[in-house]
């Protein structure tokens, strides 16, 4: 018994020098709250005389005539322009001249609550003249642009409206700020970029070329064809307007 005592003894200072010396301190937490808003943001892309990859043209176009008169074509085409070149109005109503292909309107942004696309001309319309927009597939966020298809050019502007399809330009006159033509963005180095490109700012009306709803993975893009409609009440003269695009919020 003493034995066993001993033992048991033993046993108990073994288990007590086992034991830590003291209990180990707690861990404390503080926290600071950050917070913060990602505002929207958009980019917008423009190039002219397109293709289905998004390059700029820079060929003569060959435009699609309605009327009585004629379309003088250009040698080629530049950067971020449209040149229709001479136009000779019959007599009678509108002489028609469509240019197929003749924009492309690229957006990127991050705004889920999506945006709209409005074109509008930044100076007074002439007299005896109307601009018809025709939008080549359905809007919206395309990954790949639309080109015209069929071979139907459409009828010039008559009686107050374009032809089935077509939307008139309308201008918004007011404000007019920056200088030349172009965007601030462009697809693989296609046209010329522009950070300040002429434009007047959006008040109301002009034409929804495309819309999107919500944040785009890349640009999405939107192609139209553009219709210029002379008429003998037209003056002679060598004129010029801004087609703006303006990419709003919605």
């Amino acid at each position: 018994m003493k034995r066993v005592a001993a033992a048991l003894v033993m046993l108990g200072v073994g288990t007590a020098l086992a034991a830590p010396a003291s209990a180990a301190g707690t861990t404390v937490y503080g926290s600071a709250k950050m917070t913060w808003t990602v505002a929207a943001s958009a980019q917008v892309a423009l190039v002219t005389d397109y293709n289905t990859t998004t390059v700029q043209g820079t060929t003569s176009p060959t435009f699609g005539v309605n009327g009585s008169g004629s379309c003088g074509a250009p040698a080629g085409e530049t950067n971020n322009t449209l040149t229709f070149g001479s136009v000779s109005p019959g007599a009678v109503g509108y002489t028609g001249c469509n240019y197929p292909n003749a924009v492309a309107v690229g957006v990127n942004t991050n705004d889920t609550a999506g945006y709209k696309v409005v074109e509008y001309v930044d100076s007074a319309i002439p007299a005896g003249t109307a601009i018809c927009a025709f939008a080549n597939g359905a809007s919206g966020a395309n990954a790949a642009v639309t080109t015209r298809t069929g071979a139907s050019v459409p009828v010039a502007y008559a009686a107050g409206a374009c032809a089935p399809g077509g939307t008139a330009l309308t201008a918004i006159t007011a404000g007019l700020t920056g200088t030349g033509s172009g965007a601030a963005n462009t697809p693989a180095g296609n046209g010329t970029l522009n950070a300040t490109p002429a434009y007047t700012p959006y008040t109301a009306g002009g034409y929804t070329l495309a819309t999107g709803t919500g944040a785009t993975t890349g640009f999405a893009w939107q192609g139209e064809d553009v219709q210029l409609n002379v008429s003998f009440a037209a003056s002679t003269a060598t004129n010029s307007t801004d087609i703006v695009f303006a990419v709003i919020p919605t």
